[in-house]
């Protein structure tokens, strides 16, 4: 835990030292003297609160994009048996094995096809196509950890189909979405 937490904390340390305690050639473990000049010229600069709104924005669409897509993703596949499936399943995997850097030229041409580059909304795709395999690989699991009998037994009760998913299924995988 120390090796992970290490950089968080040396990073939140240099935010509190002055720019000549920055550059010392010996460490100081302890911010002393400390300041908040760096926070300040942070949060005055014009171009700060419109960069927060923006990330805020692309976080919010990307994030529920990612969860309605992959939840019914992967619905599909722990629930229902179809052709396709298991070349569906080999694909999420072999997408998430290409590197990112890869994409980068051909998903600048297609962005700059569809005049995407520098917007939010190009911005939001970029970051939903590189989460959504993960996401749906991720939920597949919650979905498939919630017993099929379950849902047999409120449809055996009376539930439709889609009752049985939202009473009985839903609640279940519900902390799985949230995670």
């Amino acid at each position: 835990a120390l090796v992970a937490l290490f950089p968080v904390y040396w990073m939140v340390l240099t935010s509190f030292k002055r720019g000549v305690d920055i550059q010392s050639p010996s460490p100081s473990f302890v911010p002393v003297p400390g300041t908040l000049d760096n926070y300040r010229r942070v949060f005055e600069r014009d171009f700060f609160w419109t960069a927060l709104r923006n990330s805020l924005i692309v976080t919010s669409i990307t994030v529920v994009l990612a969860l309605a897509i992959a939840f019914l993703a992967a619905v599909a596949i722990a629930r229902f048996r179809f052709r396709g499936r298991k070349a569906f399943l080999a694909t999420i995997l072999i997408v998430q094995m290409i590197p990112a850097e890869a994409l980068v030229i051909s998903l600048f041409r297609v962005l700059d096809g569809w005049q995407l580059v520098n917007t939010i909304i190009g911005l939001s795709l970029t970051y939903l196509v590189f989460v959504l395999p993960f996401t749906i690989w991720t939920l597949r699991g919650f979905v498939s950890g919630v017993p099929i009998e379950l849902e047999e037994a409120a449809r055996v009760d009376g539930a439709s189909r889609l009752g049985a998913f939202f009473r009985v299924t839903f609640p279940l995988v519900a902390p799985g979405l949230v995670a």
